[in-house]
């Protein structure tokens, strides 16, 4: 259980950065960029009108610039930074499967609404990246820390045989 937890956070984690590329309206620019080495695609070949008709079907529901996608993508991190102390130190003290379950339902909740927050405002999703971040914070390194911590205690002698 314990494995598919962590596996559902993660994927809560980066989901967004795969969601990103859909959810934000691309930028028209009108500079032709060439790489130098590189070959031009011939004329009216196969990977032009691919790369031409997955142009003209982009359409995000979003207008964030590239600092805006920045800021939403990294206000989990700012959660989950700010307050990994404070994990630890809450899995010390009520356990880490509590920790971990608690995370694993606030955090799954929020990623329920994040739709909404999104279409709501950015400001608002900005918020729910953050206490996302925020509700991860004892999962996957204080408790895999303590199980492990838990196992070698109690299979040292196994350990030494094995060694």
């Amino acid at each position: 259980m314990g494995l598919f937890g962590i596996a559902v956070e993660y994927c809560q984690r980066v989901s967004l950065s795969v969601a990103i590329v859909v959810m934000v309206a691309p930028v028209n620019t009108t500079a032709n960029h060439t790489f130098h080495g590189s070959c031009p695609l011939p004329t009216g070949s196969l990977d032009e009108e691919l790369i031409n008709k997955a142009r003209t079907h982009a359409k995000g529901e979003f207008q964030w610039n590239k600092e805006m996608q920045g800021i939403v993508l990294g206000a989990f991190f700012w959660g989950y930074a700010a307050t990994n102390i404070i994990g630890g130190r809450l899995s010390e003290y009520v356990g880490g499967k509590m920790v971990f379950g608690l995370g694993i339902m606030g955090s799954s909740l929020l990623s329920i609404i994040s739709p909404t927050l999104a279409n709501a405002s950015v400001e608002l999703f900005i918020v729910g990246r953050i206490l996302l971040g925020v509700f991860q914070v004892g999962s996957t390194d204080h408790v895999t820390q303590r199980h492990l911590l838990n196992f070698v205690q109690t299979n040292i002698s196994r350990i030494y045989i094995l060694v």
